[in-house]
């Protein structure tokens, strides 16, 4: 990655040019970074970021912006053709000029905001997944939710909003991923951030170490578990493994990836935690016994390899920045995938 003069850091893929170019904006700034009483406004400047200053996100009579909001950043993506992308990129880049929201668009967001949260709160994964992450994050920032407090949000005013855009949205703090390159002409002209530069993130803390479990009730209910590892000792080839644990046995290994750590969590169906620990156990055995075949290592380059470069190949994979740095193309035997998925039996204290 290089920086440019405005201080922007920009990310260039080495890949072969194609017909599209993908373009991912990250903002170091996400929902960990919210003091007390700022719950939730992270996202409120997603939703004015994209209504305000890039007026709605389309890419003249093109595709949308797609934007996320993180715990640790909050991401602005598009995937256009080629020739476009300069004028992409120009409308992502409007994210760091001066906000130029007002109050009918803040209640307009806040709207969006309320209907966004209504059918997260209907999809029993995302409550089951927050009340993993409020147990596994307890006491640090990172436990409550990106959509936040609403009342937090009803509060939020314009001043509130530029006063947090002017903080975190600068060419200093953010870096501007290109699949495949070169650096567009947009990203030279962005001016150079206004000093001072604020004072360092603060502390996200560190997730508890252990597992821990959370519960939905319902006619079948749904248990997760969850469990944090540190990012040194997280493989490359992690992709590879959870691909593997899908394969043999059907069941997703969830993950998020943080600065410092790696989140990975289950989600089982069954009438208590005892049994769905123990369907945990068999989809993980499972694919460690599958992986211990004499054919195991052809199997996992069917199952996991094969189909992780299918998709590392794409322009918007490309430009994912947690793709570029880890890439899931690497080639692990398969017994050492194995012991990996051996270990996390352990982590989630699921016995044998």
């Amino acid at each position: 990655m290089r920086h440019l003069d405005s201080g922007l850091g920009v990310a260039l893929v080495d890949a072969p040019r194609g017909p599209l170019t993908a373009l991912r904006l990250e903002i170091r700034y996400g929902s960990a970074d919210e003091q007390p009483g700022q719950e939730g406004l992270a996202h409120v400047l997603e939703h004015l970021v994209v209504r305000c200053a890039m007026a709605g996100g389309r890419v003249d009579d093109g595709p949308m912006v797609t934007a996320r909001t993180g715990r640790e950043s909050t991401h602005y993506s598009l995937l256009v053709r080629s020739p476009d992308a300069d004028r992409a990129a120009r409308m992502l880049l409007r994210a760091l000029a001066p906000l130029a929201d007002s109050p009918a668009a803040l209640d307009a967001e806040r709207a969006g905001i309320r209907r966004e949260r209504a059918e997260r709160l209907a999809q029993p994964a995302w409550v089951l997944q927050e009340k993993l992450f409020a147990a596994l994050w307890a006491g640090t920032s990172h436990a409550h939710p990106t959509l936040g407090d609403p009342a937090v949000v009803d509060r939020c005013t314009v001043a509130v909003a530029r006063e947090l855009h002017r903080r975190w949205y600068r060419p200093d703090n953010a870096v501007l991923v290109v699949a495949p390159g070169p650096v567009p002409d947009a990203a030279r002209a962005v001016p150079p951030a206004v000093p001072p530069r604020p004072a360092g993130r603060p502390d996200h803390g560190r997730p508890r170490r252990g597992a821990v479990w959370a519960s939905l009730a319902g006619p079948t209910p749904v248990h997760g578990v969850a469990f944090a590892v540190p990012a040194p000792e997280v493989p490359d080839w992690l992709g590879l493994a959870c691909r593997a644990v899908r394969a043999a046995s059907g069941l997703v290994v969830h993950r998020l990836d943080l600065a410092r750590d790696t989140c990975l969590w289950f989600m089982l169906r069954g009438r208590d935690r005892r049994a769905a620990a123990a369907d945990l156990r068999r989809a993980l055995d499972a694919c460690a016994h599958r992986l211990a075949a004499p054919d195991g290592d052809a199997w996992l380059a069917a199952e996991a390899v094969i189909p992780a470069l299918r998709a590392a190949g794409t322009a918007s994979a490309l430009a994912d920045p947690a793709r570029a740095a880890r890439p899931d193309a690497g080639r692990p035997t398969a017994a050492a995938v194995a012991a990996l998925v051996g270990s996390w039996r352990a982590a989630a204290g699921v016995p044998r």
